[in-house]
């Protein structure tokens, strides 16, 4: 029996808002252009953290701070004693980005010393950060000796949540895999199929490491405002058609507008079913393949 984690659903309606950010991957480039912000020269107090289902220990003492510096955007993730005083605070995380490029730092120093515990709630903290952000834009995920200059270090959203995930993971399954409170993390995966020729047709496939998911809801979002949902038959496909909920449909040109599917996750008795994304790009006109 599984149980449908609704909370997850509200940090995505954030992402289906969202217009699609210029093709951040068109270059090709793997160059490090992460806007640079300096957390000490970050304004503001600190608050609570966005509560959600993701963290196995919601009661360690964790706070946020958002900032904008010009076109910059930047989240610090950090431990420390109740109130908005910084007195005391370590940086867990920073996570610092503009329209199109987000860096995720998971590596401070600070959490070298820190109790795995602490250090498993970070990334999970950071995945519930991650997943309201901007699914169409580019991320680079900093873990211990990672950096953003290597070749690949350019992910797309889904790349980095998996990336996260994997972190996760390895922590919990260093020490912690007997503690009752951190459940197993279950990355999930989404692929685009081939749809009806209908224009507004669209499907895909969910599934994790042991094969199809079988009755799983998938949602399916083209900007502006066009959308359908439905759930996974005995092969994991999904196929529904998009509807256009101001009912000017005609007004828009989808053309070049891509498509994102989400699935919002799913909380079990043993694992977690991890909530997760996919942009898929339109096809290029005489295509008969599934777009990427």
């Amino acid at each position: 029996m599984t149980r449908p984690i609704a909370r997850w659903l509200a940090a995505l309606a954030s992402v289906l808002a969202l217009t699609p950010a210029q093709a951040w991957a068109a270059d090709g480039a793997d160059s490090d252009d992460c806007p640079q912000a300096a957390a000490a020269g970050v304004p503001g107090d600190y608050g609570a953290p966005p509560a959600t289902l993701l963290v196995s220990d919601p009661s360690l003492p964790f706070k946020l701070r958002r900032a904008r510096q010009g076109d910059t955007r930047v989240t610090l993730l950090a431990y420390g004693p109740a109130g908005a005083a910084q007195v005391g605070v370590q940086l867990a995380a920073q996570l610092t980005g503009n329209d199109t490029r987000t860096c995720i730092d998971l590596s401070p120093a600070a959490q070298a010393a820190w109790p795995l515990a602490m250090r498993i709630a970070v990334t999970e903290h950071v995945y519930a950060l991650v997943l309201g952000m901007d699914a169409y834009a580019g991320y680079c995920v900093r873990v211990q000796a990672a950096d953003c200059t290597t070749a690949g270090s350019r992910v797309t959203h889904a790349q980095a949540l998996r990336q996260l995930a994997r972190e996760r993971e390895r922590l919990r399954q260093d020490g912690s895999s007997s503690d009752g409170r951190f459940k197993r993390w279950q990355t999930v995966m989404l692929q685009p199929l081939n749809a009806a020729p209908e224009p507004d047709a669209v499907a895909a496939s969910v599934f994790d490491e042991q094969g199809p998911l079988v009755g799983v809801p998938l949602y399916f979002h083209r900007a502006p405002h066009a959308g359908c949902t439905g759930r996974s038959d005995s092969s994991g496909a999904v196929r529904c058609t998009l509807v256009d909920q101001h009912g000017d449909d005609d007004q828009h040109d989808h053309a070049a507008t891509p498509l994102l599917v989400t699935f919002a996750g799913d909380l079990r008795a043993d694992r977690t079913l991890l909530p997760t994304t996919l942009v898929v790009q339109p096809r290029a006109r005489g295509a008969t393949g599934p777009a990427e």
